[in-house]
């Protein structure tokens, strides 16, 4: 067993010793052996392959006076690392460790290696070390399978527990022009443990997390950090160019959204900023000015003539690990590093046939700018220039995407009264009138009157009857005629509020209820479709699966009473990014036909529970 194997065994010998003894209890053997000996190579992958959640983390921040790294150690990673950790945490001494000098300058040549391109190594400084337990940056997904590939979304490991770390590497009043950032590496250049990393320059995203597999070649705008970059393509940010053009084609809206960042916003509409961070003033002058100007400057058509779009918000937002996040309230908005989104739209009774918007803010900076034009077939790229500033989308569909609200008409017609009913009245009329004739035969008139009588009120008693069951003959569904019928009206429901006029959306909804329940599923389904980390947008629901349905005694006259659980999928998209929420609910429904169609009477939510 190697040096290093004997020391952790040590610490697993002598763990109640050591004041940290009930984080480290639960450490496996598998710690000290073969282990070691692993090599790790993991290609850089695209977000949400893994690297935010692989067992070792790193997050370098680069500054003028050097680079802060926060690191933190899985514990089967350790034995990688050992040159980090204190003396005082081997138990039993440590007679042949390197001092901590040297075991710093090793690191830092060996381990994780930040160094200028063309020059010496830095020397390096562990700020804090300390037991802790890993960050969660698990996905929603994170441990389920796509149903279309089959692929297992990764997921951290089970164990939390982590050596947290935090280093600095001085550059010694000297900036370099490049970096170069390595991990510990095995002699055939393979990562010695898996390590995601996430880079920031002065604040600026310079990398979503990527997988640290091999050197990465970090070129350093000192002058603009937005414009930092590696030389590997793969290690980027989603959001990279400081200015964006979108065009969203939705089934009865076509909206407009830009993205700026603050400083190129402010310059656009002559804010001069005066600091590095927007004072509130300047803010406000910003929130004025801006909308109009952009607008002015990005003329939209749709369907070949020209409109004014309605200005929908305007938001300040940061590029992170996350991709685009909103700036929290109170949080400063950094002229270097904070963007600003706005979002137009323009209504339509139809889905669009052709959208446009013409873009005319260009720079030095940014002599193209890309272009979106998305629709749910998906997002189609251009590149934007003085010569070629048309971003146009054209709808290529053969058929409408999105199911038509349509009125949902009573189909199973039974009979006003039912067989069985009519047999029955013709049975007692049967009798009845045989009776009749031989009281006409003995009886006298009076007597025969009184006959008739009381065979008309036998009559007149099977009435309500035969109402009843004439109401309930249409209403007796076959479970897959229940199925078909719950999906058919509450599609309708969730259809309706694609429309983005409140006119719009009360005269869809009016095709599928009736009275009341109008107005209380508008608010419900209003609140509930809002997502909250899309700044409130409203979510588009492209799925609905009806999972259960199942018949509840009726509890008036001519009604259908269902007790209904159902799944949605919904997503919203800005600014090239989208969310997604999937919720389960049950709820029982009421139905009543009225004038030949479908109308929901009664519709109260029983659960609502968030699946993502």
């Amino acid at each position: 067993m190697s040096t290093v194997g004997f020391k952790y065994d040590s610490v697993l010998n002598n763990v109640n010793e050591l004041a940290l003894h009930k984080f480290w209890r639960h450490i496996l053997l598998p710690l000290i052996g073969s282990f070691l000996l692993a090599t790790y190579a993991h290609a850089d992958l695209s977000p949400m392959t893994g690297a935010e959640v692989a067992p070792n983390i790193v997050e370098i921040n680069v500054s003028d006076a050097g680079v802060q790294v926060l690191l933190e150690i899985y514990v089967d990673d350790l034995p990688v690392f050992e040159d980090l950790l204190p003396d005082g945490w081997i138990p039993g001494g440590t007679p042949n460790r390197p001092s901590h000098q040297d075991r710093m300058q090793r690191f830092s040549e060996l381990g994780l290696s930040i160094r200028p391109e063309n020059g010496g190594l830095l020397p390096l400084e562990v700020v804090l070390i300390e037991p802790r337990e890993r960050i969660n940056r698990n996905s929603p997904l994170a441990g389920k399978t796509d149903a279309i590939t089959g692929i297992r979304y990764p997921t951290a490991p089970d164990d939390p527990r982590v050596i947290y770390a935090e280093l600095f590497y001085s550059f010694e009043g000297t900036r370099p022009e490049r970096l170069v950032i390595a991990p510990p590496q095995e002699d055939d250049g393979n990562a010695r443990a898996p390590i995601g990393m996430i880079v920031f320059d002065r604040k600026v995203a310079v990398t979503d997390f990527r997988h640290l597999s091999t050197p990465a070649y970090l070129t350093i705008d000192w002058q603009d950090p937005w414009y930092s970059r590696f030389d590997n393509p793969k290690l980027r940010r989603h959001h990279r160019d400081p200015v964006m053009t979108f065009l969203y084609a939705e089934p009865y809206e076509i909206r407009h959204e830009a993205l700026l960042r603050v400083e190129d916003a402010a310059r656009l509409v002559n804010i001069d900023l005066d600091g590095s961070v927007v004072s509130d003033a300047e803010r406000q002058r910003l929130e004025q000015a801006l909308p109009n100007v952009l607008r002015d400057l990005s003329p939209m058509t749709v369907n070949g003539e020209a409109v004014v779009p309605d200005f929908d918000r305007m938001s300040f937002l940061k590029a992170g690990a996350s991709g685009l996040t909103y700036l929290e309230p109170g949080e400063d908005i950094l002229t270097d590093v904070a963007i600003v989104g706005l979002i137009y739209s323009v209504p339509t009774d139809i889905f669009a046939k052709e959208a446009t918007v013409t873009w005319s803010v260009f720079d030095e900076a940014y002599p193209t700018v890309p272009g979106n034009a998305i629709d749910i077939g998906g997002p189609f790229f251009a590149s934007l220039s003085p010569e070629n500033p048309v971003l146009t989308w054209t709808n290529y569909f053969k058929k409408p995407p999105y199911p038509a609200i349509e009125e949902i008409a009573v189909t199973q017609k039974g009979s006003a009264v039912p067989w069985p009913v009519i047999l029955l009245i013709a049975a007692i009329a049967f009798v009845s009138i045989a009776c009749l004739l031989l009281v006409f035969r003995k009886t006298s008139g009076r007597r025969a009157a009184f006959a008739v009588l009381s065979v008309g009120l036998a009559c007149a008693a099977t009435i309500p009857l035969a109402q009843r069951q004439a109401g309930s003959a249409i209403l007796q569904l076959t479970q897959e005629a229940m199925m078909k019928l719950s999906n058919d009206l509450l599609t309708n429901v969730y259809r309706a509020f694609d429309f983005r006029t409140e006119d719009q959306v009360y005269d869809r909804l009016a095709f599928t209820l009736a009275g009341d329940v109008l107005e209380k599923v508008y608010l419900e389904q209003r609140r509930a479709l809002r997502v909250e980390k899309a700044g409130g947008a409203q979510a588009r629901v492209d799925q609905l699966d009806v999972t259960s349905v199942s018949q509840l005694p009726a509890t008036a006259s001519g009604t259908l009473r269902l007790a209904v659980e159902w799944r949605i999928s919904g997503t919203v998209g800005h600014w090239g990014h989208n969310h997604r929420r999937v919720n389960a609910y049950s709820a029982e429904v009421t139905l009543q036909p009225a004038n030949g169609v479908w109308k929901i009477q009664e519709f109260d939510v029983l659960s609502q529970d968030r699946k993502l």
